[in-house]
């Protein structure tokens, strides 16, 4: 059985993160973002991993942003996993 493979990745305005995520397909995700959210690009952080791997660096990225600012998400994370 071949393994899901995601992307982490972060949109950034300037060098300030607005999001964190995962996703199976960069290009499609960026294409819905832009839609919605406003940002100047987005940052594919390391090499395809596991999707479970993905989730637990997306919940702990998350985590260490909001010790960092104050308790809160970047703008358009909504809770604390993504």
């Amino acid at each position: 059985m071949k393994k899901k493979k995601s992307y982490k990745y972060a949109l950034k305005r300037g060098s300030k993160p607005v999001y964190y995520g995962i996703t199976n397909n960069l290009k499609r995700r960026e294409s819905e973002h832009r839609k919605i959210k406003k940002f100047d690009r987005l940052v594919k952080i390391g090499r395809a991993c596991k999707t479970e791997s993905a989730r637990k660096w997306e919940k702990s990225k998350l985590k260490t942003h909001r010790k960092t600012h104050h308790g809160r998400n970047p703008i358009y994370n909504k809770n604390k996993t993504g």
